[in-house]
């Protein structure tokens, strides 16, 4: 099934991507959120939670498979992604609005 993740906030798709989609490719994730009908039906998201190697700074290449060249353990942390509501959403976009118009109105005076 098609998952579709759309954030509330400017840019959150893309922080989203930067920050832990590549993370997430090939884990077993768990996803709450509203089932949509039309051509192809799909899953908006509104949480996204696994559990994933933890990224470690330095120290080389990470397996997870152990061995004799790996001298510490592996570490895992917990992912918990949320799409914020749609009414985060309308007040930034009033507030933008907002700001659009006092900033119009001081130009032209």
């Amino acid at each position: 099934m098609f998952l579709y993740y759309r954030s509330s906030i400017p840019l959150g798709r893309f922080v989203f991507a930067l920050r832990n989609a590549d993370r997430l490719v090939g884990e077993q994730v768990k996803v709450w959120g509203w089932y949509r009908r039309g051509l192809k039906p799909y899953v908006e998201i509104a949480k996204v939670e696994s559990r994933v190697v933890k990224a470690r700074k330095g120290g080389g290449s990470t397996t997870l498979f152990g061995g004799e060249s790996v001298s510490a353990p592996v570490e895992y942390e917990d992912v918990v992604e949320r799409s914020y509501s749609r009414w985060i959403q309308l007040a930034l976009a009033g507030a933008v609005v907002t700001v659009g118009i006092v900033w119009l109105l001081a130009a032209g005076s």
